[in-house]
C-alpha cells in the first residue's frame, strides 16, 4: 500500500516485482498497489509459462 501512496501522491509511475513469485502477488500489486510497470523475473516466478501469464 506504500507503493500506492507514492503513485497517487507523488504522481510517479511505479515499477516493482522482481522478487514476487505468483500471479496473485502481481494482481494485488497492480490493483491495490497501483503498480504501473510490473517487472516479473522469469527465475523467481516459476519459469516461462508463469512469466507469460503474468505478462
Amino acid at each position: 500500500e506504500g507503493y500506492a501512496r507514492v503513485a497517487v501522491e507523488g504522481g510517479l509511475p511505479v515499477a516493482m516485482g522482481e522478487n514476487m513469485r505468483t500471479i496473485w502477488e502481481f494482481r494485488h500489486a497492480v490493483t491495490v498497489g497501483k503498480i504501473a510497470f510490473p517487472e516479473p523475473d522469469v527465475t523467481n516466478c516459476g519459469g516461462v509459462t508463469p512469466f507469460m501469464k503474468i505478462a
